[in-house]
């Protein structure tokens, strides 16, 4: 079985597509801003994982979808972001941007 990595567990989309993976059987390591079960806090713009688990996959939903943000808050939600989810799971297999 795949151990699955969700990034934005708590948004809209990542939490669809963790309730999906797990009624799907696999096993799911949610990672997301706000206090909610089976889900570890991480704020992305604060750098990499320094525990980081071990995963196969990773699916990164985390972002800033605000239309009416100023660029300096998108800028570091999106690309920011992503560098450091990219940065704690440098060496998994299969990594899926949403």
């Amino acid at each position: 079985m795949r151990r699955i990595a969700v990034t934005g567990a708590t948004g809209f989309v990542g939490r669809n597509f963790v309730l999906a993976l797990s009624k799907a059987g696999y096993d799911v390591v949610a990672f997301g801003r706000k206090s909610i079960p089976n889900c570890t806090y991480w704020d992305i713009t604060d750098g990499a994982l320094k525990k980081v688990p071990a995963v196969d996959v990773v699916v990164h939903c985390a972002a800033q979808v605000d239309d009416w943000a100023p660029y300096p808050t998108a800028y570091q939600g999106n690309v920011v972001g992503t560098k450091n989810v990219l940065t704690t799971f440098h060496d998994v297999r299969k990594f899926i941007f949403i």
